[in-house]
């Protein structure tokens, strides 16, 4: 699909290869031109009447990994207008929310963007289809005088959309890395590992690819791209400093995920020393009653009360004696049950230490509220 849009107003969402070339050859004239989900063969026929370097072109029609921009006032196109090559990603929000995402391809977890960038024209270049640039190119086909702010602007506003999508995927996530720490705690099991893994990844992509994409938006803002006029620059420090914020979020988040690791695995600790203390209990329950069977049990005439009822019932309630003992003292102990409750002394110490704070703020208010009668007096003294 090829989407034009002209400074004159006109708009084509289906435009053909000769529409390109007739708007190329008026000179008076910005427009923004979009391909989307071409053929590698029909990109390189449009690409090619710009006559843009062929390693430009080569590298618009790869996948770059790295968010970069390339070019000079030296490098020119067929009408000798200076043009920069700029790669930029923004994630796919859908892509990243499915279960299977880590068996996804990696070009397809992030939208690559080639944008090719002339005082006359913007060229944007992408495999899959974007929503914020295909919103952008229905606003510009209402509002003209977009394109006549110069293609800088436009530019800006491309960026910014973009960058919001990292926001829109951070708010997608925040909810879920809350739910997998709450369930590290309470419900750990298999799957809440293997997404907080997943969860990991998505989050290392989104800081791998974030990090060059800001590095990109400072190289524009410090005049390394002279077609972008320092008012869209001060505009883009905007998106940079965006760009700064999400950064940030993202790193809180993967501290966050590292954290619910940690819980993950001392709970599945926790969970095993239960398991090992409820069989203690068991086999320590079972030691006496196995000693009092086992010595009865033996194939000894001489054994005393060995054909007594009164002696059989003796070492029944003997074994039942001590099973009921060592309930009661593994009880006793906590060992059984819930968890002991804090103590009350525990809980004690714990409110005073809160209160504290307060009771020292109220204290020093009181103090200040009192040192100033004193300093006036103190002043109407010396005077």
């Amino acid at each position: 699909m090829i989407r034009l849009c002209i400074e004159d107003g006109r708009c084509l969402t289906q435009a053909s290869v000769d529409d390109v070339r007739a708007v190329l050859q008026d000179d008076s004239k910005r427009f923004w031109l979009d391909i989307e989900g071409l053929s590698d063969a029909q990109e390189r026929e449009v690409l090619e009447l710009f006559q843009f370097e062929e390693r430009a072109i080569e590298r618009c029609l790869g996948h770059s990994k790295r968010p970069k921009v390339v070019g000079s006032n030296d490098k020119r196109d067929a009408h000798g207008n200076p043009y920069y090559y700029l790669v930029v990603h923004g994630p796919h929000l859908e892509l990243s929310a499915r279960r299977d995402r880590s068996e996804q391809d990696p070009e397809k977890r992030f939208k690559e963007v080639d944008i090719f960038l002339s005082e006359r024209y913007l060229l944007t270049l992408h495999k899959y289809s974007s929503k914020a640039l295909a919103g952008m190119m229905e606003r510009v086909r209402h509002e003209p005088g977009l394109l006549a702010e110069g293609t800088d602007m436009l530019l800006y506003r491309c960026l910014d959309l973009l960058a919001d999508s990292y926001e829109r995927v951070l708010s997608h996530v925040g909810p879920i890395i809350d739910a997998l720490d709450d369930a590290a705690l309470e419900r750990p099991g298999p799957e809440v590992l293997r997404r907080i893994s997943m969860i990991k990844r998505a989050l290392f992509e989104l800081r791998r690819n974030i990090g060059p994409e800001r590095e990109l938006v400072a190289q524009i803002t410090r005049g390394e791209v002279p077609i972008v006029r320092e008012g869209a620059r001060g505009y883009l420090r905007d998106v940079q400093d965006h760009m700064f914020r999400y950064s940030e979020v993202i790193d809180s988040y993967r501290e966050q995920m590292a954290g619910a690791r940690d819980i993950y695995l001392s709970s599945i600790s926790n969970r095993l020393n239960e398991i090992m203390k409820t069989l203690t209990v068991i086999s320590v329950i079972a030691l006496p009653l196995t000693v009092i069977t086992s010595f009865f049990g033996m194939n000894f005439e001489g054994i005393p009360g060995l054909h007594s009822r009164r002696a059989f019932w003796m070492t029944v309630a003997v074994m039942l004696a001590s099973v009921v003992g060592l309930l009661l003292w593994f009880r006793r102990k906590g060992w059984l049950g819930k968890a002991a409750a804090p103590s009350q002394e525990f809980m004690a110490h714990w409110k005073e230490a809160e209160t504290k704070p307060v009771e020292a703020k109220a204290h020093s208010g009181e103090a200040k509220a009192q040192s100033g009668p004193e300093m006036e007096a103190a002043a109407a003294t010396r005077a």
